[in-house]
């Protein structure tokens, strides 16, 4: 878009239910069983969604992993966005799927990636995965993921609106959220910041970063995790960070044989929260 975009209240720019098809995604990676992964684990009694984390954080363009059991759980699209001008968001931007009943493990959230010069409004901006209304409520799926990039002068921390990876009205206890990347226009390529909010849900499985997330390795200006998010390094992965790791209260880190966090910039480094970072067979 050269000039400015605007999506009024009651409008929406969405890709909900063109990602993987339902029943038996063809993109699964790692496993057969990746049903309603993305960036987030999920499963259920089965391990149903059992598959590998996968994607790229900083530039999301992969589908979320469809339902297990319904025909009809595409997991959430990709859609990329480059406005030149003003993005005015008072409606809703989407990669979120529809939730279902008995789908085992509902659909996955897609990718948002988004290019601004500005970003305006108080609407929202979101790929959270499905809720299976059935079984409880309580197998969804994962939350996508969304990158912003701040291409003018204006920050990322002026946009009044949400930005989620989790469904707000969700109860669902076990599929975990997506990742959030934020870019500002005096950053680095690359080295922004990376956030993983839980949005205070209690749940049972994490938000993981594995050797299939392509970018996984390469250093982050700034990691939050937050609001009662859970954050896996597997696969023997390290998380690099330049400036800053923060990790809430109610959060945590859990860090796997062989993994390890390494502060790579030149200049001291901010690391709070370090009780809630767990080293496994350290």
């Amino acid at each position: 878009v050269t000039g400015d975009l605007v999506i009024d209240a009651g409008g929406a720019v969405n890709v909900n239910d063109v990602g993987t098809y339902g029943k038996y995604p063809s993109t699964c990676v790692g496993s057969s069983r990746c049903y309603g992964r993305y960036a987030g684990e999920t499963g259920n009694g089965n391990n149903w969604g059992n598959g590998k984390v996968f994607g790229s954080i900083r530039r999301p363009f992969a589908y979320g992993g469809a339902a297990y059991i319904s025909e009809n759980g595409n997991g959430g699209g990709a859609a990329r966005l480059e406005v030149e001008g003003a993005l005015l968001v008072n409606g809703e931007i989407s990669s979120s799927p529809k939730s279902l009943r008995n789908a085992a493990c509902a659909p996955a959230g897609g990718s948002i990636w988004l290019e601004v010069n500005e970003l305006k409004g108080e609407g929202t901006i979101i790929a959270a995965g499905a809720k299976d209304t059935g079984s409880g409520g309580n197998w969804c799926g994962s939350g996508g993921r969304i990158a912003i990039y701040m291409t003018g002068e204006q920050a990322f921390s002026e946009f009044a609106g949400k930005v989620r990876t989790v469904n707000s009205n969700s109860t669902a206890t076990t599929a975990a959220g997506g990742t959030v990347y934020i870019q500002e226009a005096d950053e680095t390529d690359g080295q922004g910041t990376l956030i993983v909010d839980g949005f205070g849900r209690s749940v049972s499985y994490m938000t993981a970063l594995t050797a299939l997330v392509t970018d996984a390795e390469d250093p982050f200006g700034a990691v939050i995790v937050r609001n009662a998010a859970k954050l896996r390094l597997s696969d023997g992965l390290t998380l690099k960070v330049i400036r800053r790791l923060e990790v809430s209260a109610n959060s945590s880190v859990l860090t796997e044989e062989g993994g390890a966090i390494e502060f790579v910039g030149t200049d001291d480094a901010v690391f709070s929260g370090g009780s809630h970072v767990t080293f496994q067979n350290f």
